[in-house]
């Protein structure tokens, strides 16, 4: 186990003590609760179906998150990216109307990750040509997201009335097929299989292609690729690309899996906590999917928790905040900035 490893391992340590100490204050077990967590999330059919189902976002981001980390970029905008996404989705959803299933959805797909990878082309042409912070211009294009889409639901055509912030629903052959081979009773859908897939895909293609050894070369050191003649600002670009393009998948499945509409705010967090899953698993694709898995955990078990015990759910987002405080020691080195 080498140093950083160690550093990771005594802060995850450190944040289950922290929680371990505020349970107690609280005069519940520890133990007691972290068995309910468990239990709310994989004591049955139905709940692994919903640790799954919320899991699937996650999973986008964090491999969002992840390409663009690779290639020595901190794309904080994901979370932007995502909402974009969305919003292409349910409008390509509504207003394409195309009657073979497959085909529409392909198309619905394309236009969100379209979205999110436009969204993500600025903050990549600012670092390349202007040398701007992309941590600060993709935090700022997150806002710029957020209230834009506010905007065009509460006061554009697109909205589907005055009482209702959200637009209209997708066509039914915009739908994501459902999975229910474990319960019938959640959102879980095949988005969960495009996710899983597209980590197995970018396993390969950071392990065995040209491609992947050059995002990673230039992660690495980016003045060493430079030397070596890799063409360092088309690869920025494009790693942006193809992170934004992640993200607005994710805001794919949950327009067309989940809500089968585009809703004023859309929900938050996921590209946030993408951070952490891809942090926590090394950048690593496959282990993505793992640390996905232990974010939708907490989030499927939090309302088991809130129910059978005194605990409130909030206590899970002290652990994931604690969590993303703690996998961010990994960053300690001081980030190279390098005019490219």
């Amino acid at each position: 186990m080498n140093r950083r490893h160690l550093i990771l391992f005594t802060s995850v340590l450190s944040v289950v003590f922290l929680v371990f100490i505020f349970i107690l204050m609280g005069g519940e077990n520890p133990f007691s609760f972290f068995w309910n967590l468990l239990k709310g999330a994989l004591g049955s059919a139905s709940a692994i179906s919903y640790s799954l189902q919320f899991m699937t976002p996650l999973l986008f981001t964090g491999l969002a998150c992840a390409v663009a980390f690779r290639a020595g970029l901190f794309n904080i905008g994901v979370e932007g990216q995502l909402i974009i996404g969305a919003l292409c989705a349910a409008m390509a959803g509504y207003y394409i109307n195309i009657p073979w299933r497959p085909a529409h959805l392909f198309i619905v797909m394309l236009c969100a990750a379209g979205g999110g990878a436009l969204w993500a082309l600025i903050p990549a042409l600012l670092k390349v040509y202007l040398n701007i912070n992309e941590v600060i211009v993709t935090i700022m294009m997150n806002y710029i997201a957020l209230n834009l889409t506010n905007y065009l639901i509460m006061e554009t055509p697109i909205r589907v009335d005055r009482s209702l912030p959200y637009s209209h629903n997708v066509l039914g052959t915009a739908l994501l097929p459902r999975l229910e081979f474990l319960s019938s009773d959640t959102s879980l859908n095949s988005g969960f299989i495009i996710a899983v897939v597209l980590a197995i895909a970018l396993a390969f293609i950071f392990r065995k292609t040209v491609f992947g050894f050059t995002v990673d070369a230039i992660g690495e050191n980016k003045k060493a690729s430079i030397f070596a003649g890799f063409p360092v600002k088309k690869y920025i670009i494009f790693t942006m690309l193809l992170s934004g393009a992640i993200a607005g998948l994710a805001g794919f499945e949950q327009v067309c899996g989940v809500y089968k509409h585009f809703v004023s705010p859309f929900p938050e967090g996921y590209g946030y906590l993408g951070i952490a899953v891809a942090l926590m698993a090394a950048n690593k694709p496959l282990l993505i999917m793992l640390t996905a898995a232990l974010f939708g955990i907490f989030d499927a078990g939090s309302s088991y928790v809130d129910i059978i015990s005194s605990v409130p759910r909030e206590i899970i987002y002290i652990i994931e905040g604690l969590l993303i405080i703690a996998v961010s020691i990994r960053l300690g080195r001081k980030k190279e900035e390098i005019h490219v």
